[in-house]
């Protein structure tokens, strides 16, 4: 039974005391990220049923010292992604054996930082704030006139995130199946505000992509296109949380004038596999199933 259980997945290290196991139950994962709740919010939200096919989870549990940790892979939306989870111990020896794809968008805490590098070179690596809010601290910011946006407006989103000459791609699905207000003056789409994901099962939403044309700015949109987007978000789900920068003034005084409050440190970071990793991984994993 243990070796079937190993082929279908599992990979023993060199101590016999740990091992790597691809979960697939949602309950197992979902206890796991509850340790850390307001960092591994966008992992949670990966657990409704829309998404979580499109995931993979690694976890690694050393019986001797208890260190834990458990990496997830994630194909769709805007990209490919990654997110690592505990101990630094555990996510070294996941990724050494299920790196993942060689280029990849990847998020993690500081204490990570040295073991990725070992399987991963990183770069645009950009230190973020994790906000939170719920519903007993959230304040509305009633000044301005929002509108609900739809998957009809996803050119005009697309233009307004392209202003400054960086192309976005965003399908009319991703605005269906998010929230997004915005601001229009003169007919033209001037602030927004939205999410990276939402998730009804889990009650939570990470909120994001908040931008404003620059000659709109110091008005205070981006505080009511926020405000109007997390007081939905917060009709269906306990906890809405956003990243920032913490060197973005502006942004942060206007989160923290909706009730956000500060939380985890989290890196932010394009990602690519170290040459020869993924073929040491494959070898790894193989060697694995002969000698079971």
């Amino acid at each position: 039974m243990a070796a079937k259980e190993l082929r279908s997945g599992s990979v023993r290290t060199r101590r016999k005391n740990e091992q790597i196991r691809e979960l697939h139950d949602r309950n197992t994962i979902r206890e796991l990220l509850n340790t850390e709740r307001n960092y591994s919010a966008y992992a949670l939200g990966q657990l409704d049923t829309s998404l979580f096919e499109k995931t993979r989870w690694f976890n690694l549990t050393n019986e001797t010292n208890k260190k834990t940790g458990l990496v997830m892979h994630s194909k769709g939306g805007l990209g490919e992604a990654t997110m690592t989870f505990g101990d630094p111990y555990a996510i070294e020896k996941i990724l050494r054996v299920h790196p993942g794809p060689a280029l990849t968008y990847m998020s993690c805490q500081p204490k990570h930082l040295e073991v990725i590098q070992k399987t991963h070179h990183l770069f645009s690596k950009q230190e973020m704030l994790r906000l939170t809010v719920d519903r007993e601290n959230f304040r509305p910011d009633p000044k301005n006139i929002q509108v609900k946006l739809s998957g009809l407006d996803v050119h005009r989103i697309n233009q307004l995130y392209g202003s400054e000459g960086r192309p976005t791609y965003y399908q009319a699905e991703h605005i269906d199946e998010g929230v997004y207000y915005g601001i229009i003056n003169q007919g033209r789409l001037t602030a927004i505000a939205g999410t990276h994901i939402v998730s009804t099962e889990e009650q939570g939403a990470g909120g994001g992509n908040v931008y404003t044309l620059p000659r709109y700015r110091g008005q205070g949109l981006a505080t009511a296109v926020t405000s109007s987007a997390t007081e939905e978000l917060l009709k269906f789900c306990t906890t809405v949380v956003l990243t920032v920068d913490p060197k973005n003034d502006p942004a942060l005084a206007a989160y923290k004038h909706l009730g956000y409050l500060e939380g985890d440190t989290i890196i932010e970071t394009n990602a690519r596999q170290h040459f020869g990793v993924n073929l040491r991984a494959f070898g790894l994993r193989l060697q694995s199933r002969l000698t079971i």
